[in-house]
């Protein structure tokens, strides 16, 4: 039955004819199902209907996402006994009794969102003032009205779960049922198991004062049965601590592995002046040899995805190191740091095991390598001045808008600034000063156009900008000026 399916799946109407027709060919309506079954199975069919595009479904993500939010309808014979609502729902209505689940589960908060904004009251009283902040540039410290304005949001979110705690204890005329769960971690100090304190956002979270006695109470038999299981898994070893921080809830989120895109996906038109964009003219830009357009786009398809996204991480952890200064860093750290390369690496989307970890080997070689350069490590000299990591600039060369990161900014001991671009390419076998020069042509125009912008914002001649590509993975610096 499954290989007629899939024979005839370009014959189809569509995606929900396929499955339906599948579905019915294998006989589940004749398996006993019940009217109220039936009924899940069409709202089922009627959700993939809706998010199917020419027989395939384009936004596997979002599908999922609208199939954890696929309830069960009401049985079709049940009475009025007993009825499901959300608190919301439940507003201005009593029963004789009420049970409300998942008292230990928190709400997300917003994260980090774009941009922050309250209107509070200002000295008088009676102006009302709109507090803005936008989101934290990566590598900056938060601002204050940012962490002010989030200090708030969570005030208020504190707030709005405790009032919808009142509504939904308030509902019950005779008996309440209060269900939540507790987690636990190993307390290292103690050397045994302790009960977590509820995640901060929690309705569990209210009440724990007056029921934490009564956690622990239940809790203390299973304490030495815990401490039997860790000592048969760890030993004499003291277990590592990966449960997540005291209050804090983890949601692991699984990774897609699925990612489809249209056949041939169309790049929006670039204006030449967007939004009438102003800024410095400086005439044509130092280095503006034709025809070298599209160049880097053209080296970027030849890398590996999974290589382009070591070369982020390099990039993430080499800004890390300009902020903390390189004596805070060693091979060792660096080694140490592993479990959170990989990471960075799969929310990139490296996915694959053994990628993965070529990947990572890749990224702790170039920081290792950057570590070892002596000349490297004078890009990080902590005497230098005038330092920017991952710094974005933005201008008008000869008419153009010119829009790019900067690596890495400073002005050294001796009053020279820099401009370095970390690379992350590597090259095997013969031809490596062959490789250098192509790699130089690509990005010199680049790294000339930053070298015009930072001489009219700082007021100096751009020929007394050094500009310098520095390739960890081959030891090799290129520098020039002029």
């Amino acid at each position: 039955m499954l290989a007629s399916a899939i024979a005839a799946a370009g014959r189809c109407s569509g995606l929900r004819d396929l499955v339906e027709s599948t579905w019915l060919g294998l006989g589940a309506p004749a398996c006993g199902l019940t009217q109220t079954q039936l009924e899940e199975a069409r709202e089922y069919f009627d959700l993939l209907e809706q998010h199917e595009e020419a027989g395939d479904l384009p936004d596997f993500e979002a599908f999922e996402e609208a199939m954890s939010n696929l309830y069960a309808p009401p049985a079709a014979d049940a009475d009025e006994s007993l009825q499901i609502m959300t608190i919301h729902q439940a507003k201005g209505l009593e029963f004789d009794s009420v049970i409300l689940p998942g008292m230990g589960r928190g709400v997300r908060s917003g994260g980090n969102q774009l941009l922050r904004w309250a209107e509070v009251e200002g000295l008088d009283g009676e102006e009302r003032l709109l507090m803005l902040a936008p989101i934290d540039a990566a590598g900056e410290e938060p601002s204050e009205i940012g962490e002010w304005l989030k200090k708030l949001a969570k005030q208020k979110d504190d707030y709005e779960s405790l009032r919808l705690l009142y509504v939904a204890c308030t509902r019950a005329r005779e008996e309440l049922h209060l269900i939540g769960h507790i987690s636990w971690k190993f307390d290292s100090k103690t050397n045994s198991p302790v009960l977590k304190k509820p995640w901060h956002n929690s309705f569990l979270r209210h009440l724990w004062p007056e029921v934490a006695e009564e956690y622990e109470k239940h809790f203390a038999p299973l304490k030495k049965q815990l401490v039997q299981a860790i000592e048969a898994v760890f030993g004499e070893e003291e277990p590592e601590e990966v449960a997540a921080a005291e209050g804090e809830e983890t949601y692991e989120r699984v990774p897609t592995l699925l990612t489809r895109v249209s056949a041939a996906p169309v790049m929006p038109e670039i204006p030449d002046a967007p939004f009438g964009a102003q800024g410095l003219d400086l005439g044509a830009s130092p280095s503006a040899a034709a025809g070298d357009e599209g160049e880097d786009e053209v080296f970027l398809r030849h890398a590996s995805p999974e290589m382009k996204h070591a070369g982020t991480v390099v990039h993430a952890f080499l800004q890390r190191i300009g902020n903390d200064g390189i004596e805070q860093w060693g091979s060792h750290r660096i080694r140490a740091a592993r479990p959170e390369i990989d990471g960075a690496l799969r929310r990139l989307g490296v996915l694959d095991p053994q990628k993965r970890s070529a990947a990572a080997d890749r990224v702790i070689d170039a920081l290792e390598a950057t570590l070892e350069h002596p000349e490297a490590r004078h890009f990080f000299d902590p005497e230098n001045t005038e330092v920017h990591n991952e710094w974005p600039i933005t201008g008008m060369l000869g008419g153009r808008v010119v829009n790019g990161i900067i690596d890495r900014t400073f002005v050294d001991r001796d009053g020279i600034r820099w401009i370095v671009d970390y690379k992350t390419s590597a090259h095997e076998g013969s031809g490596r000063d062959e490789f250098l020069r192509r790699k130089t042509d690509l990005y010199r125009r680049q790294l000339d156009d930053y070298a015009a912008l930072l001489a009219a914002l700082h007021g100096c001649d751009v020929s007394s900008i050094r500009r310098a590509l520095f390739f960890p993975l081959l030891g090799e610096i290129v520098q020039w000026q002029g």
